[in-house]
């Protein structure tokens, strides 16, 4: 498992990993995730770099996307398909 993500990991260059990050079902619609992912994609701006994210839900994949993220591969890890993603800093 872990060999597959780290086979997708952008080895040669430094990069921020985006760890896991969840709201409640209850509280999702209101703008947190976004807050969160916002003040991230901020602080690797700040920094220049690339941002890494993996995730195993496809309705993250377009979440990402809004804030510039894109799609690089994709791979079933243990039976459950996982999104390997990249975004540049802005400048």
């Amino acid at each position: 498992m872990v060999v597959t993500w780290a086979r997708h990991d952008p080895h040669d260059e430094p990069h921020w990993q985006v760890g896991v990050v969840g709201v409640e079902r209850e509280r999702q619609g209101r703008g947190i995730g976004s807050a969160l992912l916002r003040e991230f994609c901020t602080r690797v701006d700040a920094h220049g770099g690339v941002a890494y994210p993996e995730t195993d839900k496809d309705l993250n994949l377009s979440f990402y996307g809004k804030f510039g993220f894109k799609t690089v591969g994709q791979t079933d890890v243990i039976g459950v398909s996982n999104g390997f993603m990249l975004r540049n800093a802005a400048r």
